[in-house]
């Protein structure tokens, strides 16, 4: 049997993330020692009663045991007071991650921290789910994913190396980038499709009775943790700014284009409800794509195949035969301009609450959206 990679891991933040790192390290025997830290003891208490952890903390400055790995899963806001407590529990050869969606504002946060205490290497495992908490944590949640790196410059080899190591033990596939490029794709592929299946959520909503199979995955990230996505928009806002301005300028233009047909005759049969749930979403997905496609052109970037499942469930509804869609689009265009303009309304809204920097007002609508999600599809997505 080949030795751990690790003798000891602290993982600080024991979410979805965190928990499912610690089941695999766990299972897959990469570490002899995992510590977990976490503010909210039924967390930890749950990880150690399943033997996932060997020792549950409050706090990282409570650790007396150096770690040579230290995994700082917790939210962006708490990037900065936790380094400031992992710096103390250290040494020189210590290795420390984070696992964040944005890279350049957890540089930010916590290399300063760890200027010559630790080895700091930020990374993005391109995996989640609209589920949070430790009851939500899984073993294989990195199985064939993709894990961004974005190492300092100067970052030593073997320590880049040996995370490469890690991430790949857990099944995943490693690429590297610098991190204003990291955080420029993943609000487009990743931050801008959860704001738009927030409005999704509110939209479809109002206009459908009950969601078919396709529809609640078509929205499922719009049950994501609310505040989670506040702090993720609020710490990459430039970058999401630019996204929402282009999804909004091709949905925009797309209702601008039906509102020019208002003349012609048609054959107007279908309920409003029926357009929702049968166009709706492959406009949405129209609208997203393209944004993508902008943000390719302009920036002479490759960004789609870095999406990860939030997305593809967002773009998943224009890989259907469109069935004479562009007929039925035709003939129904008042419902769909209806509901077209609900939704434009919906997402303007987070588009204004983003510019304004109103972070509270932004987290009202999010959480609404999320109880609307969950009402919706009778999906419980938070413990």
């Amino acid at each position: 049997m080949s030795d751990p990679l690790f003798e000891c891991v602290a993982i600080v933040g024991l979410g979805l993330i965190g928990s499912s790192l610690a089941y695999d390290l766990r299972e897959r025997k990469l570490a002899k020692h995992i510590i977990g830290v976490d503010s909210n003891p039924l967390c930890g208490e749950l990880l150690r009663e399943r033997g996932v952890v060997d020792e549950v903390f409050a706090s990282s400055s409570e650790l007396t045991t150096t770690p040579d790995l230290v995994v700082i899963a917790t939210s962006p806001r708490s990037f900065e007071p936790v380094a400031a407590n992992v710096k103390d529990i250290v040494g020189s050869e210590s290795i420390v991650i984070d696992t964040g969606s944005i890279k350049q504002f957890a540089v930010d946060a916590i290399a300063p921290h760890l200027l010559g205490k630790a080895i700091y290497i930020p990374t993005h495992p391109i995996t989640g789910s609209e589920l949070s908490g430790a009851h939500a944590g899984q073993a294989g949640l990195f199985e064939h994913r993709r894990v961004i790196l974005t190492p300092i410059v100067g970052t030593p080899e073997e320590a880049v190396q040996k995370v490469i190591d890690l991430w790949e033990a857990l099944g995943a596939v490693c690429d590297g980038m610098d991190a204003e490029t990291h955080d420029l794709i993943y609000a487009h592929v990743s931050h801008l499709p959860h704001l738009a299946a927030y409005a999704a959520t509110e939209t479809l909503a109002h206009y459908v009775k009950t969601p078919t199979d396709e529809l609640t995955d078509f929205i499922r990230i719009g049950g994501s943790n609310p505040q989670l996505w506040v702090d993720i928009t609020r710490a990459n806002r430039t970058h999401m700014l630019t996204a929402l301005e282009h999804f909004l300028t091709v949905l925009v233009h797309i209702i601008a284009e039906l509102k020019s047909g208002e003349d012609e005759e048609t054959n107007e049969t279908c309920e409003t409800s029926e357009v929702a749930a049968a166009l709706f979403p492959r406009l949405v997905a129209s609208c997203l794509i393209s944004a993508v496609t902008l943000c390719e052109k302009r920036e002479q970037l490759s960004l789609a195949r870095y999406a990860g499942r939030g997305f593809t469930d967002m773009a998943s509804p224009v890989q259907i035969p469109p069935d004479d869609d562009i007929e039925r689009i035709s003939n129904a265009y008042r419902q769909v301009v209806e509901v077209l303009s609900d939704f434009e309304q919906r997402f303007r809204s987070l588009f204004i609450h983003v510019s304004q920097e109103d972070w509270d007002a932004l987290l009202d609508e999010m959480t609404h959206a999320q109880q609307t999600y969950q009402h919706f599809t009778g999906k419980k997505t938070a413990h």
